[in-house]
Protein backbone atom coordinates (compact mmCIF):
# COMPACT_ATOMS: atom_id res chain seq x y z
CA UNK A 1 0.00 0.00 0.00
CA UNK A 2 2.74 2.19 0.40
CA UNK A 3 4.58 1.84 -2.44
CA UNK A 4 1.20 2.46 -4.45
CA UNK A 5 1.52 5.73 -2.22
CA UNK A 6 4.70 6.44 -2.95
CA UNK A 7 4.66 5.74 -6.75
CA UNK A 8 1.52 8.36 -6.83
CA UNK A 9 3.31 10.82 -5.25
CA UNK A 10 6.08 10.26 -7.21
CA UNK A 11 3.59 10.84 -10.47
CA UNK A 12 2.24 13.75 -8.78
CA UNK A 13 5.47 15.15 -8.40
CA UNK A 14 6.80 14.69 -11.81
CA UNK A 15 3.65 16.63 -13.18
CA UNK A 16 4.04 19.48 -11.01
CA UNK A 17 7.96 19.76 -11.92
CA UNK A 18 6.39 19.18 -16.28
CA UNK A 19 4.25 22.38 -15.24
CA UNK A 20 6.22 23.92 -13.72
CA UNK A 21 9.29 24.55 -16.31
CA UNK A 22 6.81 25.27 -19.21
CA UNK A 23 5.74 27.85 -16.73
CA UNK A 24 9.05 29.22 -16.58
CA UNK A 25 9.23 29.04 -20.02
CA UNK A 26 6.18 30.57 -20.71
CA UNK A 27 7.29 33.69 -18.25
CA UNK A 28 11.09 33.56 -20.21
CA UNK A 29 9.22 34.08 -23.20
CA UNK A 30 6.99 36.77 -22.05
CA UNK A 31 9.64 38.68 -20.33
CA UNK A 32 11.42 38.30 -23.92
CA UNK A 33 8.36 39.90 -25.85
CA UNK A 34 7.93 42.56 -22.68
CA UNK A 35 11.92 43.94 -23.08
CA UNK A 36 10.70 43.82 -27.44
CA UNK A 37 7.77 46.06 -26.69
CA UNK A 38 9.74 48.42 -23.96
CA UNK A 39 12.36 48.88 -26.67
CA UNK A 40 9.07 49.63 -29.86
CA UNK A 41 7.92 52.20 -27.17
CA UNK A 42 11.36 53.74 -26.55
CA UNK A 43 11.34 54.48 -30.24
CA UNK A 44 8.05 55.67 -30.52
CA UNK A 45 8.61 58.30 -27.70
CA UNK A 46 11.83 59.54 -29.33
CA UNK A 47 9.75 60.17 -32.51
CA UNK A 48 7.12 61.95 -30.34
CA UNK A 49 9.62 64.32 -28.95
CA UNK A 50 11.05 65.10 -32.06
CA UNK A 51 7.14 65.70 -33.67
CA UNK A 52 6.61 67.64 -30.30
CA UNK A 53 10.36 69.88 -30.87
CA UNK A 54 9.16 70.73 -34.18
CA UNK A 55 6.32 72.01 -33.81
CA UNK A 56 6.86 73.94 -31.00
CA UNK A 57 9.60 76.06 -33.50
CA UNK A 58 7.19 75.74 -36.61
CA UNK A 59 4.14 76.54 -35.13
CA UNK A 60 4.79 79.77 -33.66
CA UNK A 61 7.06 80.87 -36.49
CA UNK A 62 3.52 80.00 -38.58
CA UNK A 63 1.27 82.35 -36.68
CA UNK A 64 3.65 85.02 -36.60
CA UNK A 65 4.48 85.24 -40.72
CA UNK A 66 0.69 85.29 -41.00
CA UNK A 67 0.01 87.76 -38.50
CA UNK A 68 3.14 90.10 -40.09
CA UNK A 69 0.99 89.75 -42.95
CA UNK A 70 -2.46 91.32 -41.49
CA UNK A 71 -2.34 95.16 -41.89
CA UNK A 72 -3.11 96.63 -38.46
CA UNK A 73 -4.72 99.68 -39.68
CA UNK A 74 -8.20 100.68 -40.82
CA UNK A 75 -8.43 96.57 -41.14
CA UNK A 76 -11.03 95.52 -38.50
CA UNK A 77 -13.13 93.37 -41.39
CA UNK A 78 -9.73 91.29 -42.23
CA UNK A 79 -8.53 91.14 -38.70
CA UNK A 80 -11.97 89.83 -37.62
CA UNK A 81 -12.05 87.02 -41.11
CA UNK A 82 -8.18 85.91 -39.65
CA UNK A 83 -9.29 85.54 -35.80
CA UNK A 84 -12.95 83.68 -37.13
CA UNK A 85 -11.01 81.62 -39.34
CA UNK A 86 -8.38 80.96 -36.76
CA UNK A 87 -11.21 79.84 -34.51
CA UNK A 88 -12.56 77.38 -36.90
CA UNK A 89 -9.43 75.80 -37.37
CA UNK A 90 -8.82 75.43 -33.85
CA UNK A 91 -12.59 73.88 -33.70
CA UNK A 92 -11.40 71.34 -37.19
CA UNK A 93 -8.59 70.11 -34.60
Amino acid sequence: MMHRINVDESRANQRLAQQSKELAEQSKELSELTAILARQTSADSASMITIAVMTMFFLPATFISVRSQTPLKNSLPTMLTYVVSFQHWLLRL
